[in-house]
């Protein structure tokens, strides 16, 4: 079963060694033993789940200083386009 998805290098025969190529191997379901370290008796549930405040601060901070700096942006463009002349406007942008 594997052989028609894997094509292998001819070397690699001595070093792969049987393979459960019974159909029921798929339907196979590992049980974690409950002393076992790398596998958590249950799964983690995220309902009680609560960002920091301080996350939360950071974003809000960052969109509101992206939204301030364009604002600002803004309102300096608009200046210099409502000056009387060009060269007000020359110096408004140095």
């Amino acid at each position: 079963m594997l052989d028609r998805n894997v094509k292998r290098h001819e070397d690699d025969v001595r070093f792969v060694a049987e393979f459960d190529d019974t159909e029921d191997a798929r339907f196979f379901k590992y049980t974690p033993v409950f002393d076992d370290r790398d596998v958590c008796p249950k799964d983690p549930s995220y309902t009680k789940f609560k960002c920091p405040m301080e996350i939360n601060c950071k974003e809000r901070l960052k969109k509101d200083t992206v939204r301030y700096n364009n604002q600002l942006k803004n309102e300096i463009s608009k200046l210099i386009d409502y000056q009387k002349n060009a060269l007000e406007a020359a110096y408004f942008v140095k």
